[in-house]
C-alpha cells in the first residue's frame, strides 16, 4: 500500500487578486446600495489570517488612491465599522485626508455627504 502524498499547501491569490476581488466586492455593494463590515467583508473576500483586516484595510486604500487619481468618492467608504455607529474606521478618514479627498470637515458630515452621492451614482 502506497504512503499517501502530504497535502499541498493552499495556493493563496495573488495581490492582484485580491485587489480585483475587493474591485469588485465594492461595486456589489455599490449596485445593492448595501454597506459591509470590515469583518464581514474580509469574510466575503476569504481573505486568510493573521491580519486579515490590516489587509483588507490595505486594499481598501489602494482603491482609496484609485478612486482619488479619478476624482471619485471613495468606493470604500461602503465598509463600515461596527463600533462606530456606521462610519468607516479612523484611518479610512486619515487616508482621505492623506490623499487630498477630504479637508477638515468632521468624519460624519463628509461621510454622509459621501453616501449621499454614492446612493445617486448608484440611481443614475
Amino acid at each position: 500500500m502506497a504512503d499517501p502524498s502530504p497535502s499541498e499547501p493552499p495556493i493563496e491569490p495573488e495581490p492582484a487578486d485580491w485587489l480585483a476581488s475587493t474591485r469588485a466586492l465594492l461595486l456589489e455593494l455599490q449596485v445593492k446600495g448595501q454597506t459591509m463590515t470590515y469583518l464581514e467583508f474580509a469574510d466575503q473576500l476569504g481573505l486568510p489570517g493573521p491580519q486579515r483586516i490590516h489587509q483588507l484595510t490595505e486594499l481598501l486604500e489602494a482603491t482609496m488612491a484609485e478612486d482619488a487619481a479619478a476624482d471619485r468618492i471613495p468606493r470604500a467608504a461602503r465598509v463600515i465599522s461596527r463600533t462606530r455607529s456606521g462610519l468607516p474606521a479612523p484611518g479610512f478618514f486619515a487616508h482621505a485626508k492623506a490623499l487630498g479627498i477630504m479637508g477638515p470637515e468632521s468624519e460624519r458630515v463628509v461621510y454622509t455627504q459621501w453616501r449621499a452621492l454614492l446612493d445617486q451614482e448608484r440611481q443614475s
